[in-house]
């Protein structure tokens, strides 16, 4: 969408355009923007330039009432999805696939190093089930 202060903006006005009584969009001044999101006038006059320019926004200036609207393009808004969506290779993303990792047949990296153990490193040097052996064979000779 090109900033944060962007995302920022197209969150608060997505989120009040369906309350919204106006068919122009949604009535809402700087300072209201500001207490609501934490956008200076810069950073909403920056991220509205934004997503002005990518069709995402229309601005609605009532300069006789003095008030400015804002609605988002939802149409548009699904343009821009879907044309990311078709340079995917399984057509749901572009964004890069990824493998869950296995964690089980690998050991884990070392906090200081960074550095993943040779397999077999960082395994305990007693044999869990000798232990566990003698103890059972005690408890089957008490009952």
């Amino acid at each position: 969408m090109g900033s944060p202060h962007a995302v920022i903006f197209f969150g608060q006005i997505f989120y009040w355009q369906d309350k919204a009584h106006a068919a122009e969009g949604v009535h809402k001044t700087r300072e209201e923007i500001q207490h609501e999101t934490g956008l200076t006038f810069e950073q909403q006059a920056v991220a509205r330039k934004h997503l002005v320019s990518r069709g995402i926004l229309v601005e609605t200036n009532k300069r006789l009432e003095h008030k400015m609207f804002y609605r988002i393009d939802c149409e548009r808004l699904n343009e821009i999805i879907n044309e990311n969506n078709q340079f995917s290779r399984n057509g749901e993303t572009r964004f890069r696939e990824t493998v869950k990792p296995n964690f089980a047949e690998e050991g884990k990296p070392s906090p200081r190093t960074r550095e993943t153990p040779r397999r077999g490193e960082g395994k305990t040097n007693f044999d869990l089930t000798e232990n566990t052996t003698e103890i059972t064979s005690e408890n089957t000779t008490e009952s």
